[in-house]
């Protein structure tokens, strides 16, 4: 099977669905539901019975895990609400690349904790499979370290930090500990764990939380920073 067609399909309702979360006009919403219904119902009678084989034969031979799943939820290019990932093979240890957008979105902002189990599961099952044991993973425990921000690839061994004053304290957002709160004149730094990471917020100090209180943080994706992971340099977005 050529599946071009099938990839540009799942392209253009992938991009569908990410208009859907983010229309707020009635008007624009109520029409764009009319012209899916009519397509979903031209559609209908052509589907295939039985279904498609979630693993078919392709045309070319499958190249990597992408094409042996193409139905996959998590990396299937032929599953509109698959991210998709992107998996490589590199010395030895299975590579997920992936820019999560708003469809994605748990926290304000930062990727719902399910996906992220998601991709961790299947970063597994790539390996099993490019290690030749190709089997369902039996086993995943996750810590949550810090948020992962949307709309943006983390490339592997680096680290995303932010400026005290770009952490922002409210009612939405990641939950966190307040370990300690520093007054400092009109200001106040504010110690935070969460996750089992530690952050520092800077606040007004008329509205800063006090030790020991529960509250959320946040942040914005243009206040984000990278950093090698070896070597703390300073590396740029991709």
């Amino acid at each position: 099977m050529d599946a071009s067609a099938l990839a540009r399909l799942a392209a253009a309702v992938r991009a569908l669905i990410a208009a859907t979360v983010n229309l707020p006009d009635e008007t624009a919403a109520t029409d764009a539901a009319e012209e899916v219904e009519s397509l979903v119902a031209r559609l209908t009678p052509r589907l295939a019975d039985p279904p498609l084989s979630r693993y078919p034969a392709m045309d070319p031979p499958p190249s990597g895990a992408s094409d042996l799943m193409p139905f996959d939820l998590v990396l299937g290019r032929l599953n509109p609400i698959a991210p998709p990932i992107t998996f490589t093979w590199e010395g030895g240890r299975s590579i997920g690349r992936v820019t999560f957008t708003r469809p994605y979105e748990g926290p304000p902002g930062c990727v719902h904790g399910g996906m992220i189990a998601a991709a961790f599961d299947q970063v597994l099952s790539v390996a099993n499979v490019m290690a030749g044991t190709a089997g369902p993973t039996a086993e995943l425990t996750i810590r949550y370290r810090k948020p992962t921000p949307l709309g943006v690839e983390v490339p592997p061994g680096a680290n995303v930090g932010v400026r005290p004053e770009h952490v922002r304290l409210g009612s939405e957002g990641v939950a966190a500990d307040v370990i300690l709160t520093e007054q400092i004149g009109s200001e106040a730094i504010v110690h935070l764990s969460s996750g089992g990471e530690r952050l520092i917020a800077r606040s007004d100090a008329a509205l800063a939380p006090q030790s020991g209180a529960r509250v959320h943080v946040s942040v914005q994706r243009a206040d984000l920073h990278l950093f090698d992971a070896t070597t703390g340099a300073r590396r740029e977005w991709t």
